[in-house]
Protein backbone atom coordinates (compact mmCIF):
# COMPACT_ATOMS: atom_id res chain seq x y z
CA UNK A 1 0.00 0.00 0.00
CA UNK A 2 1.73 3.60 -0.99
CA UNK A 3 2.53 6.09 2.26
CA UNK A 4 -0.06 8.36 1.63
CA UNK A 5 -3.07 5.73 1.35
CA UNK A 6 -1.44 3.94 4.97
CA UNK A 7 -1.54 7.33 6.31
CA UNK A 8 -4.81 8.31 4.98
CA UNK A 9 -6.43 4.96 6.54
CA UNK A 10 -4.86 5.70 9.80
CA UNK A 11 -6.29 9.28 10.50
CA UNK A 12 -9.54 8.00 9.19
CA UNK A 13 -9.29 5.06 11.46
CA UNK A 14 -8.70 7.35 14.15
CA UNK A 15 -11.45 9.65 12.94
CA UNK A 16 -14.00 7.49 13.44
CA UNK A 17 -12.98 7.93 17.87
CA UNK A 18 -12.16 11.66 17.36
CA UNK A 19 -13.86 13.24 20.54
CA UNK A 20 -13.96 10.00 22.36
CA UNK A 21 -11.81 10.86 25.73
CA UNK A 22 -8.39 8.88 25.67
CA UNK A 23 -5.72 8.15 28.31
CA UNK A 24 -3.00 11.70 28.94
CA UNK A 25 -0.08 9.27 27.17
CA UNK A 26 -2.42 8.68 24.00
CA UNK A 27 -3.28 12.34 23.93
CA UNK A 28 -0.02 13.16 24.46
CA UNK A 29 1.42 11.02 21.47
CA UNK A 30 -0.85 12.28 19.29
CA UNK A 31 -0.79 16.11 20.10
CA UNK A 32 3.28 15.56 19.44
CA UNK A 33 2.18 13.95 15.51
CA UNK A 34 -0.65 16.59 15.24
CA UNK A 35 0.78 18.86 12.83
CA UNK A 36 2.14 15.95 10.64
CA UNK A 37 -1.57 14.59 10.78
CA UNK A 38 -2.90 17.81 9.71
CA UNK A 39 -0.25 18.26 7.12
CA UNK A 40 -2.13 15.63 5.04
CA UNK A 41 -5.52 16.20 4.79
CA UNK A 42 -4.42 19.97 3.92
CA UNK A 43 -2.17 18.78 1.22
CA UNK A 44 -4.85 16.56 -0.17
CA UNK A 45 -7.16 19.60 -0.44
CA UNK A 46 -4.66 20.99 -3.24
CA UNK A 47 -3.40 23.86 -0.44
CA UNK A 48 0.14 23.51 -0.08
CA UNK A 49 1.88 25.57 3.61
CA UNK A 50 4.81 26.75 3.02
CA UNK A 51 6.90 23.52 3.68
CA UNK A 52 6.17 21.44 6.89
CA UNK A 53 3.58 22.52 9.56
CA UNK A 54 5.81 23.23 12.45
CA UNK A 55 4.35 24.51 16.13
CA UNK A 56 4.12 27.62 16.00
CA UNK A 57 2.01 31.02 15.33
CA UNK A 58 2.76 31.47 11.27
CA UNK A 59 1.67 27.47 11.03
CA UNK A 60 -1.23 27.88 13.41
CA UNK A 61 -2.38 30.99 11.21
CA UNK A 62 -2.32 28.86 8.15
CA UNK A 63 -4.08 25.69 9.74
CA UNK A 64 -6.87 28.51 10.72
CA UNK A 65 -7.00 30.09 7.78
CA UNK A 66 -7.65 26.68 6.33
CA UNK A 67 -10.11 25.12 8.32
CA UNK A 68 -12.02 28.96 8.13
CA UNK A 69 -12.51 28.27 4.58
CA UNK A 70 -12.70 24.39 4.68
CA UNK A 71 -15.81 24.92 7.47
CA UNK A 72 -17.76 26.77 4.76
CA UNK A 73 -17.34 23.54 2.28
CA UNK A 74 -16.68 20.49 4.58
CA UNK A 75 -16.97 18.22 1.59
CA UNK A 76 -13.93 19.49 0.13
CA UNK A 77 -11.75 18.48 3.02
CA UNK A 78 -10.45 15.27 3.06
CA UNK A 79 -11.55 14.16 6.67
CA UNK A 80 -14.85 14.92 8.78
CA UNK A 81 -14.87 18.29 10.21
CA UNK A 82 -15.40 17.18 13.68
CA UNK A 83 -12.04 15.07 13.33
CA UNK A 84 -9.66 17.83 12.13
CA UNK A 85 -11.35 20.42 14.74
CA UNK A 86 -9.69 17.34 17.24
CA UNK A 87 -6.44 17.18 15.60
CA UNK A 88 -6.45 21.45 15.44
CA UNK A 89 -6.93 20.67 18.98
CA UNK A 90 -4.19 19.06 19.39
CA UNK A 91 -1.95 20.86 17.34
CA UNK A 92 -2.89 23.61 19.35
CA UNK A 93 -1.86 22.21 22.75
CA UNK A 94 1.44 20.89 22.02
CA UNK A 95 2.13 24.50 20.62
CA UNK A 96 1.58 25.64 23.94
CA UNK A 97 3.55 22.78 25.50
CA UNK A 98 6.30 23.76 23.16
CA UNK A 99 6.02 27.60 23.32
CA UNK A 100 5.01 28.74 26.47
CA UNK A 101 6.14 25.81 28.78
CA UNK A 102 2.72 24.37 29.26
CA UNK A 103 2.02 20.49 29.39
CA UNK A 104 -0.70 18.09 29.36
CA UNK A 105 -2.88 17.26 32.27
CA UNK A 106 -6.06 15.54 33.42
CA UNK A 107 -7.94 18.19 34.86
CA UNK A 108 -9.80 17.18 37.91
CA UNK A 109 -11.07 20.95 39.40
CA UNK A 110 -14.33 22.37 39.46
CA UNK A 111 -14.57 24.00 35.75
CA UNK A 112 -16.28 22.54 33.05
CA UNK A 113 -14.04 21.50 30.58
CA UNK A 114 -14.77 19.68 27.01
CA UNK A 115 -12.42 16.75 27.36
CA UNK A 116 -10.54 16.16 31.33
CA UNK A 117 -7.48 16.58 29.23
CA UNK A 118 -6.42 20.42 29.14
CA UNK A 119 -2.88 22.21 29.26
CA UNK A 120 -1.52 23.34 32.27
CA UNK A 121 0.21 27.20 31.94
CA UNK A 122 3.54 27.33 33.73
CA UNK A 123 1.96 29.60 36.45
CA UNK A 124 -0.82 26.80 37.17
CA UNK A 125 -4.00 27.81 35.26
CA UNK A 126 -5.79 25.77 32.59
CA UNK A 127 -6.36 26.11 29.19
CA UNK A 128 -9.03 23.78 26.92
CA UNK A 129 -7.71 23.86 23.71
CA UNK A 130 -10.60 21.82 22.30
CA UNK A 131 -13.25 24.25 23.66
CA UNK A 132 -11.74 26.63 21.88
CA UNK A 133 -11.06 25.30 18.79
CA UNK A 134 -15.12 23.30 19.01
CA UNK A 135 -15.86 27.33 19.75
CA UNK A 136 -13.75 29.06 17.01
CA UNK A 137 -16.51 29.80 14.36
CA UNK A 138 -18.12 31.86 17.45
CA UNK A 139 -17.61 35.63 16.95
CA UNK A 140 -17.27 36.12 20.39
CA UNK A 141 -13.86 34.82 20.55
CA UNK A 142 -11.29 37.25 20.58
CA UNK A 143 -9.47 37.11 17.59
CA UNK A 144 -12.39 35.73 15.46
CA UNK A 145 -12.86 39.12 13.49
CA UNK A 146 -9.68 38.76 11.71
CA UNK A 147 -9.37 35.07 12.03
CA UNK A 148 -6.75 34.91 14.09
CA UNK A 149 -8.28 33.15 17.40
CA UNK A 150 -4.73 30.47 17.53
CA UNK A 151 -2.42 33.28 16.83
CA UNK A 152 -4.49 35.08 19.97
CA UNK A 153 -4.49 31.75 22.14
CA UNK A 154 -0.83 31.24 21.59
CA UNK A 155 0.46 34.90 21.85
CA UNK A 156 -1.83 35.33 25.18
CA UNK A 157 -2.55 32.24 26.71
CA UNK A 158 -3.47 33.18 30.16
CA UNK A 159 -6.72 35.50 28.41
CA UNK A 160 -8.09 31.41 27.87
CA UNK A 161 -6.83 29.93 31.44
CA UNK A 162 -9.10 28.98 34.37
CA UNK A 163 -7.86 28.26 37.61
Amino acid sequence: MARWAERAKKISESGKQAWKAKTLQETIDEAKRSAEDLQFPIESSGEKPDGLLRYDVQSASFIEKFYRSSSKNPASLALELDHFERLMSLYLGQVLVEQKQGRWIFYQGRNHVLLPTVIQLAEGHHVDVFRICKSLSSKRMMGSWEGKVLAYVIENPGKFAFP
